[in-house]
């Protein structure tokens, strides 16, 4: 009977901090971005309860002291909810709680920042709606000794760390620049920096987030976050810049380098000194000792990218606050860092041993001119490209081998190419190393027909879409001369251990001028009205348009035309749609 009662009084709880909470995010929005907000939905209490299957302790993602991160289901989709725990002084967590909604659905447009989906303002202190992030932080993913006693994180490669820095670097610098007011995160950590299905890295946590007043270059508040990741100027001031995210960052460099925590770190620097996880990571006189700290136990990958990262993060961490680069100039510089992998010459030997003498269990994918195997190189997986003479003339298997490493090694700059790492010229044709595409090529993973374990989901297929044609795009435009690729399929598509496209196979690559007689895959190649085979960007273009029609239907082409014309005969190479 009394429940009856009960109901009323929730629901006119629930609507007093649905008005309560609205309206402090209404005056934030108007006070910190002149009531200027990108879109967010609007959560029921009833709506996330059914979403967390009530809260369900087999939903936690993530614990902090202050809030529990749940894994919900939300009209087919998975997503994130970030509800407040704490029952001592709500106003406080109230304040932070509409903080975080004001910044963060201001960074929504950035790819590298945890998307803000909604909020539910009927909770004493609004509950959060993120997009889902499938592999947690970055924290369970780099550290050795966490890796080493869970078996469900991966620990992450160099490659990979390298990106995400670069792409936490990029997100950190909208904050501070891509906004009417300069933001300072103030709790930039490992913990705080999400990885999705794809281990493409999202910044998050903005509750302890403050923006700098227009016309000052400092704004003075209470000193928050963690402390080993605080800017020492901080600590002792209590005034905060860019660079006092600046310095953060450098730590969280630190970590991604040496696969240690900073308190541990700092326990090695000082040699186990009482209170030495009191002590700042960084001093004015111990500056060439963290440097060899540093350079004798940093992760394994390319040294040169590797001594590059570590001056760039003793920058970044400098005591003095004028010394360290911004956040613009640090991403920059990783990006440069980035695109600095050497191309290197490897002898015959050296291909033999890391591929165990080219082993048939090593064997990855092979057809009428190459054979392609997998490799170890200095601790590192490879891909092994050995050429085979069968049915051409040597001299124009090799001349399109030195085709590919001309074309191939100008695109080493681009995330979505296959990086060429180097070649061997002591064979009869050149043998190319890559680097080496865990997932195999895209065929296998789209069509309906071939039933693949790993059957890509919509939001994957059109994000692998959108970074194959920045691909092909930087390969019209991005270099000095126009080069077409000719040969844009599905097989020549490759993805990484995270599902990353990276488009392959130069060989066949011309400059725009040529006029040649035709080569590639059946079906996407554009027959000039005229007769003569002529190939310019649109010829690419067409390539592209007949993959993306792939990658929509997840059908190969060639059954696409034998259901609209019954047969494939050379006339019906065309798709007209």
């Amino acid at each position: 009977m009394w429940s009856c009662f009960r109901i009323p009084k929730e629901r006119e709880e629930a609507e007093r901090h649905f008005l309560e909470n609205g309206a402090l995010l209404l005056e934030e929005m108007i006070t910190s971005f002149n009531g200027r907000s990108n879109p967010i939905r609007s959560f029921s209490k009833q709506e996330l309860k059914r979403a967390t299957n009530n809260y369900h302790e087999d939903r936690v993602l993530h614990l902090s002291s202050q809030y529990e991160l749940y894994k919900g289901a939300y009209e087919d989709r998975a997503i994130s909810v970030k509800k407040y725990i704490r029952e001592d002084a709500p106003q406080r967590y109230i304040g932070w709680c509409i903080n975080e909604v004001a910044v963060a659905s201001q960074m929504n447009k950035h790819k590298n920042v945890l998307k803000l989906l909604g909020c539910c303002l009927e909770t004493e202190i609004p509950t959060l709606v993120y997009e889902f992030a499938a592999s947690g932080c970055l924290y369970d993913h780099i550290f050795e000794k966490e890796c080493s006693t869970s078996k469900k994180n991966e620990l992450l490669s160099w490659e990979s760390r390298l990106r995400i820095a670069t792409e936490i670097a990029d997100a950190v610098a909208y904050l501070h620049y891509g906004t009417s007011k300069s933001i300072i995160h103030r709790d930039i950590k490992t913990q705080n920096i999400f990885l999705d299905e794809h281990y493409v890295a999202k910044l998050f946590e903005f509750g302890l987030s403050i923006s700098i007043p227009l016309g000052e270059t400092y704004v003075k508040a209470n000193v928050v976050g963690t402390y080993a990741f605080i800017a020492p100027e901080t600590l002792s001031t209590r005034r905060y810049t860019e660079k006092s995210d600046v310095y953060s960052f450098g730590v969280v460099l630190v970590e991604i380098l040496t696969g240690k925590m900073v308190r541990d770190i700092k326990r090695e620097v000082y040699d186990d000194v009482p209170n030495s996880t009191r002590c700042l990571l960084f001093t004015e006189d111990n500056e060439e000792d963290i440097r060899m700290y540093l350079k004798a136990n940093i992760v394994k990958g390319d040294t040169e990218q590797l001594t590059a990262c570590v001056e760039l993060a003793m920058r970044c961490i400098k005591v003095n606050s004028e010394e360290r680069p911004s956040m613009m100039e640090a991403a920059k510089e990783l990006k440069k860092i980035r695109r600095s992998n050497s191309f290197r010459s490897f002898s015959k030997q050296e291909l033999k041993r890391a591929t165990n003498n080219y082993h048939q269990d090593g064997l990855l994918h092979q057809d009428g001119l190459y054979k392609w195997y997998k490799g170890t190189y200095e601790d590192r997986v490879i891909s092994v490209i050995k050429k085979l003479i069968v049915g051409y003339s040597p001299q124009k298997d090799i001349g399109w081998c030195i085709n590919e490493v001309a074309v191939a090694s100008h695109l080493n700059n681009h995330k979505n190419v296959l990086k060429l790492l180097g070649c061997c010229l002591e064979t009869q044709a050149p043998t190319l190393v890559f680097e080496f595409a865990a997932n195999g090529c895209l065929s296998y993973h789209i069509f309906e027909e071939e039933l693949s374990p790993s059957y890509l989901s919509w939001e994957s297929r059109s994000r692998i879409a959108t970074e194959i044609a920045d691909a092909v795009a930087y390969l019209h435009n991005g270099t000095s001369k126009l080069v077409i690729h000719r040969a844009i399929n599905s097989y020549t598509i490759l993805l990484d251990e995270h599902y990353i496209a990276k488009l392959f196979e130069f060989r066949l690559s011309i400059h725009m001028s040529k006029e040649i007689f035709h080569h590639g895959i059946l079906g996407p190649l554009l027959l000039k009205s005229n007769g003569t085979w002529r190939f310019t960007e649109k010829s690419d273009v067409y390539s592209f348009g007949v993959v993306l029609f792939e990658i929509l239907i997840g059908k190969r082409v060639l059954n696409i035309l034998k259901e609209i014309y019954g047969v494939v005969e050379s006339s019906s190479w065309r798709v007209n749609i």
